[in-house]
């Protein structure tokens, strides 16, 4: 009898501590992993480790996708899903792509229709070419899961990730062979040899992008 009742003990411990566990998907980029908030309750500074689909509201439609490696601000949490804002720029005739600086095709954000999505606009410069950029912040939703801590982190996934997928040929170029705009055109010309994913490029360019020749 002693040792039955032990035994229910047990597995009533064991049920209480599965029922108090969170759960999390494993993700499908090594470097990804979940992300803590600030203290005090300010907006953390986090990032994206994958191509991340924004959201209109907490487990609602998806208004586009923020780009690997993106800087994120953590506004609050419903859930599982976490409220960010991203500020970048804008070309008044490009308003649904958000880059990182003016002149600099550094993708952050791709909205599916910036009429629809959460986006404000503050000031506006010309740059060289007479083309008017837009001050941008873009508000949204993401899976909590998606963001990090560490932006190194990620880029040493994609550091990697490019040295095994763009030798097989030839020696890999370096980031600083390239600007950050040149490396769009470079590889979109090696990725069709390769087998990488839309993610995984999408990984691997930012990553040339943001560590370019200047």
């Amino acid at each position: 009898m002693r040792l039955s009742l032990l035994m229910l003990l047990l597995i009533g411990a064991n049920v209480a501590v599965a029922q108090t566990k969170p759960l999390t998907a494993a993700p499908a980029n090594p470097a990804t992993k979940v992300a803590s908030a600030a203290p005090g309750g300010q907006a953390a500074t986090l990032y994206t480790g994958d191509v991340t689909p924004l959201l209109a509201t907490a487990g609602g439609k998806s208004v586009g996708d923020i780009s690997p490696g993106t800087p994120v601000n953590v506004m609050g949490t419903s859930g599982k899903f976490s409220q960010v804002t991203v500020q970048g720029w804008s070309t008044q005739k490009g308003p649904s792509q958000v880059y990182s600086a003016v002149g600099q095709r550094i993708n952050m954000v791709s909205l599916s229709d910036a009429k629809t999505a959460s986006r404000t606009v503050g000031k506006t410069t010309t740059d060289d070419y007479k083309a008017v950029w837009e001050n941008v912040t873009v508000t949204g939703w993401v899976t909590s899961t998606s963001l990090m801590n560490d932006q190194k982190t990620i880029w040493s996934h994609a550091s990697a990730l490019y040295s095994k997928s763009c030798s097989a040929c030839h020696a890999a170029h370096q980031p600083t062979d390239h600007t950050a705009n040149e490396w769009i055109g470079v590889l979109k010309g090696m990725t069709p040899r390769t087998s990488l994913t839309k993610d995984q490029v999408a990984l691997i360019l930012k990553y040339l992008q943001t560590s370019a020749k200047k």
